[in-house]
């Protein structure tokens, strides 16, 4: 979906949807592959690199290994 939000023009929509894909594959154990979204994010939008964070530090706190 994030590619069809960005090639629509709505980058934020696409933002989210990366974000929302990241977290899912977080908590279905998957950090091997959420972990180059979070970080790809963060390098996209330095500005925005803290709330980034914050949704994987919120993540490692309430998932389980």
């Amino acid at each position: 979906m994030a590619g069809d939000y960005e090639q629509g023009g709505e980058l934020e929509l696409a933002r989210r949807s990366r974000l929302s894909a990241a977290s899912c594959l977080w908590r279905a154990g998957r950090s091997d592959e959420a972990q180059p979204i979070f970080d790809a994010l963060a390098q996209a939008d330095p500005a925005r690199a803290a709330e980034v964070q914050e949704v994987l530090n919120d993540l490692k706190n309430t998932t389980r290994p």
